[in-house]
């Protein structure tokens, strides 16, 4: 016999235009760019942040920086594997936690360990929520206009989040 998944699939064949109008779509679509933003800003800033604002070294900083690389491809992979037992939005749910949790610790960064423990949770965090985009938008709003429905939300999804390392930046 056969194991029905738990995993939620659409029985509806969306379109386009309909599944864009829906409120579900809207939150993927925001949770997605606040984890896209979140990284842009970590990624982009850090470096000076640790070294000029925590006195952290420069050689610490940029490992933390390739750590944060490296942890991404762990997450995509865990989320992966998890994506067949688990529904991709409790794996969003826990990627945006592990990222905030990370960019909070980025923030009282004062030693090696937290230095690393940031780049290890956002990393990963971000890992998940990055897997979890596609699978959502498919399960959700069925294969009929997967590809078009993907187009749109990163249409959408990297002027808004790319904003994010500016104004950090700027402030």
């Amino acid at each position: 016999p056969v194991k029905k998944s738990s995993v939620y699939q659409t029985n509806h064949t969306w379109m386009t235009g309909e599944a864009m109008r829906t409120r579900e779509f809207w939150v993927i679509i925001a949770a997605f760019t606040f984890a896209t933003m979140g990284i842009g800003i970590s990624t982009s800033q850090s470096l000076i942040f640790l070294v000029q604002d925590r006195g952290i070294d420069a050689i610490l900083a940029a490992s933390a920086l390739g750590t944060v690389g490296l942890m991404g491809a762990a997450g995509r992979l865990s989320g992966g594997v998890l994506g067949d037992y688990y529904e991709p939005r409790l794996i969003m749910a826990a990627g945006l936690t592990l990222e905030l949790i990370g960019m909070v610790l980025l923030n009282y960064s004062l030693n090696t360990t937290m230095v690393y423990a940031y780049a290890v949770l956002v990393g990963f965090g971000f890992g998940m929520t990055y897997l979890s985009l596609p699978t959502l938008i498919a399960n959700y709003f069925s294969a009929h206009d997967y590809a078009k429905l993907i187009a749109n939300s990163y249409m959408l999804v990297v002027p808004v989040s790319a904003l994010g390392p500016v104004i950090a930046g700027y402030t």
